[in-house]
């Protein structure tokens, strides 16, 4: 007999903690055991990386994560931003911004984004952690390393899709959901398929590198100029 946690759908659990006022960022908190305030802090800075930071050699970059893999059988999850529209946007921004470098995070056999600059894939957390604390911001789907980046006060720009944007967004980065069908994350047992079935789900497809490329250049208008020509983040 399946017990009520594999049967009642997860969404009921997050609309309860949005009706309470409640959110992924308080839930992180974990009944205050963490010092995770609205996104920001609960991540230490950790000194002992520095050294593998510096000679990496980064001075003035952005980060970017192509997603977080496939579901079992090796089909992309509903959540997923296909690598080359990634790859695209990368490629639009390096027109413009041709002096910021575009690093590419996530795990080691990752799908290579053939324009990112520099790859750190499948690196230590530690120093993961340092690379996104030092990023302008950092490009990804909804999933860990945006929270990461949260945490350590880095802005992100998020694609949304099957994850409820009310419940797993941070209000300082800029969250892009577009479409008319979204937020159906747990409402159906499995969580890494789209809930109509679709092999190319209308919420992440509706997003188009040219969508998220216009919301890059927005916020790099409000940078001052040195954060854009070539000095590092602090």
């Amino acid at each position: 007999k399946e017990s009520i946690h594999h049967t009642v759908p997860a969404a009921v659990a997050y609309l309860m903690r949005i009706y309470r006022g409640e959110n992924c960022r308080t839930w992180f908190n974990y009944g205050g055991a963490l010092c995770i305030k609205d996104g920001i802090g609960g991540i230490p800075y950790i000194k002992k990386y520095e050294k593998n930071f510096l000679e990496l050699g980064l001075k003035c970059f952005v980060t970017v994560h192509a997603g977080t893999g496939s579901a079992k059988g090796g089909k992309d999850i509903a959540k997923t931003w296909p690598a080359s529209r990634f790859d695209e946007t990368i490629k639009m921004f390096k027109k413009k911004y041709p002096l910021i470098q575009v690093v590419q995070l996530g795990e080691k056999d990752g799908e290579i984004l053939q324009h990112a600059d520099v790859r750190l894939m499948g690196e230590d957390f530690g120093l993961i952690s340092l690379v996104l604390r030092k990023a302008i911001f950092h490009l990804d789907i909804e999933g860990g390393l945006v929270h990461l980046a949260s945490h350590v006060g880095t802005k992100c720009v998020v694609l949304f899709g099957p994850t409820q944007v009310e419940y797993f967004s941070y209000r300082q980065n800029i969250n892009i959901r577009k479409g008319n069908c979204h937020g159906c994350y747990g409402l159906y047992l499995n969580t890494d398929c789209c809930a109509r079935g679709m092999e190319k789900p209308e919420c992440m497809y509706s997003i188009t590198p040219e969508i998220v490329m216009e919301e890059i250049d927005k916020y790099m208008s409000t940078l001052e100029s040195g954060e854009r020509e070539g000095n590092i983040r602090v």
